[in-house]
């Protein structure tokens, strides 16, 4: 996948439908404020520098009268300590001193002799139990009864039903000991000890919090503190801490052992506290000002003032009232102004441009003027139009061009040409056929109607002639080496072939294509004609060629035909953040690729500077090792 190698500017947008990596384990050699998603626990986490630490939300709870974290001073803080208000400042204070259990405390299961949670097998055996259900002890098929000394029985056993009478036969026996008495009996002071109490749980005092008269109960801590009216955790002889914090429109009173008070607003009605608006209402007050009312006057003392008119005097009566006034009107030399119809001259506009002082025309210096359809004349800009031309060989290779209005296609296969009418290339009809005008020739050297030259009406000698010796001054008949450029006539008669004097190879053209190819003195002695080439080259001698390449390409650079590239490569042999590459490419429009040598190759992303046409910079945030990229520059 790409990589990025350098920063990454959003420009203050949004990262939107992003997630962290998703990794099992942490990343091994992290950077600081890296960051990445663990699968395993399900947890996010940040590297600080140090040690990869949770990314957990925390949640700030309101702890009272503290306005500012400023008023907090924590010199080595433990896990499980909280914040505590002792009267002076805020201190630190372990979650046990505060009366609040810890994250990790435990709770025991709840026993015959204390409270506490149910236990999974005592829940399992109530929910066995029906609702209303009593215990059962099996079923009941007699009842007898036997009697001790005093006592008598009767009715026993019962086998299906009856009553069974229990009698005191001595009633007025004397009781000794810690209950003593015949009839009435009496238990003695200080006789019954807690020994002989029924059991209690644990954590319970005797008392009754049911309502009415009644047997003891068995109390917990709670119901004895509602009992005392005392505030779990409450602590005997602690003074109250008393604070204050404002808002906008209120403020309030705070407690560190009670309710807090609000007190409201002053109104209209009631006394209260200022607000800043009162407050800023009211500074805006000079001292000892009155509620002062003007008098309504409803006196006209005059025409109201229009146009330039203004008073020029006016009157006031004891009460500081007007009464009158005299008016004038004011004139633009009053206030030293121009009249409302003036002129200014050319040079007193700051602004006009240099254009204001050109008079509008089509001639030299003039400024010219747009048509009604906004167009300027064509005698100032005449229509242009952009032409481009294209050699295809086929009909279905001029329909797949790109190519607008104007352009023009030359067919090979046909030895024709089209240009494009309207939009739309891909349509043959939109493509119209350049006709040829005609070329018939008036007269040919003197001659008309259908003429036959011989060499004689041009000066020339027969296809078929001789020479001496002597007559061959330098390969020629009647020309010199020099002036023969394409070797395209015929010398069948031509005895003294040793005349090209050299035995290097030399560039000339073979065939109809114009292929560059190298022939020995040898080869061309053995060559009776050498036909045109079809190429554009003026002349082979316009043309170096030292070790062509397959595909290699010739680029005219003004003065010679010069080899061409469009493609540099470059390995990024050093590790720097930083590489200057010289491409010489010669152009800025460049196509700019970096990418990995080993591996999958893959495309990487880093800062490309355009120095100018020749060369080009690359910047890594961190840079590579050696060898690690391979830059690719097309033009």
């Amino acid at each position: 996948m790409p990589k990025f190698l350098t920063n990454l500017d959003l420009s203050k947008n949004e990262l939107q439908n992003v997630i962290l990596h998703p990794l099992a384990t942490a990343p091994g050699s992290p950077t600081q404020g890296q960051m990445y998603y663990n699968t395993a626990d399900k947890k996010a986490y940040l590297f600080n520098g140090s040690t990869w630490v949770l990314l957990t939300p925390v949640e700030v709870q309101n702890i009272g009268s503290l306005n500012d974290i400023a008023d907090v001073s924590i010199t080595l803080a433990t896990t499980g300590d909280i914040l505590r208000w002792n009267g002076t400042t805020w201190v630190n204070s372990s979650l046990a001193a505060a009366g609040i259990a810890t994250a990790d405390h435990t709770h025991s299961d709840a026993t015959t002799l204390a409270s506490g949670f149910m236990s999974g097998a005592d829940k399992t055996k109530l929910d066995g139990i029906a609702n209303g259900a009593t215990a059962n002890t099996g079923t009941v098929t007699s009842v007898a009864a036997s009697a001790g000394t005093g006592i008598s029985i009767s009715g026993s056993p019962i086998t299906t039903s009856g009553t069974i009478t229990v009698t005191n036969t001595a009633p007025n026996a004397t009781h000794t000991g810690d209950v003593t008495g015949s009839a009435a009996l009496t238990i003695a002071a200080d006789a019954v000890t807690n020994a002989k109490l029924a059991n209690m749980p644990v954590n319970t005092i005797k008392g009754r919090i049911t309502t009415g008269t009644g047997d003891p109960e068995d109390l917990t801590a709670a119901q004895v503190r509602t009992i005392l009216n005392v505030a779990d955790g409450a602590q005997a002889n602690v003074a109250t801490n008393l604070g204050y914090t404002t808002a906008a429109t209120n403020g309030t009173v705070t407690s560190s052992t009670g309710t807090n008070a609000t007190i409201p607003a002053a109104t209209t009605s009631l006394a209260g506290l200022m607000t800043n608006a009162d407050k800023t209402k009211l500074d805006g007050i000079a001292t000892n000002a009155n509620n002062y009312l003007h008098p309504t006057n409803t006196t006209n003392t005059g025409t109201a003032l229009t146009g330039a008119s203004v008073f020029s005097q006016i009157a006031f009566n004891a009460d500081g009232h007007i009464i009158s006034g005299t008016t004038r009107s004011l004139t633009a030399a009053n206030i030293g102004a121009a009249a409302t119809s003036h002129t200014h001259t050319l040079a007193n506009i700051t602004d006009a441009g240099t254009a204001a002082a050109k008079n509008v025309g089509t001639g030299s210096g003039n400024v010219p003027e747009l048509d009604a359809n906004g167009k300027l004349n064509t005698s100032v800009l005449p229509a242009l139009a952009i032409t481009e031309t294209f050699v295809v060989a086929s009909q279905a290779a001029m329909l797949a061009l790109t190519a607008q209005t104007g352009d023009v296609a030359i067919r090979t296969d046909q030895n024709k040409s089209y240009i494009l009418q309207i939009e739309g290339a891909s349509t043959l009809a939109n493509w119209q056929e350049l006709l040829t005008p005609l070329d018939a020739v008036h007269s040919v050297n003197g001659k008309t109607g259908t003429v036959t030259l011989v060499p004689g009406d041009i000066g020339a000698a027969p296809s078929s002639h001789t020479h001496t010796k002597s007559q061959i001054t330098d390969f020629a008949h009647t020309h010199t080496k020099s002036e023969i450029t394409d070797f395209a006539h015929t010398h069948g008669n031509i005895t003294n072939a040793g005349a090209i004097g050299s035995t290097s190879d030399l560039v000339v053209v073979t065939g109809a294509s114009g292929v560059l190819t190298t022939q020995s003195r040898s080869g061309i002695d053995s060559r009776s004609t050498f036909p045109a080439a079809a190429h554009t080259l003026t002349s082979h001698s316009d043309v170096t060629i030292t070790s062509p390449a397959t595909g290699q390409l010739l680029r005219y650079n003004g003065s010679a035909w010069v080899n061409y590239t469009n493609k540099y490569v470059q390995t990024l042999s050093t590790s720097a953040t930083s590489y200057t590459i010289t491409h010489n490419l010669g152009t800025d429009d460049l196509i700019v690729t970096v990418r990995e040598i080993a591996g999958d190759k893959a495309e990487v992303y880093c800062d490309i500077e355009y120095t100018n046409t020749t060369t080009l910079t690359l910047r890594f945030a961190t840079a590579p090792t050696a060898n690690q990229y391979r830059v690719i520059i097309i033009a």
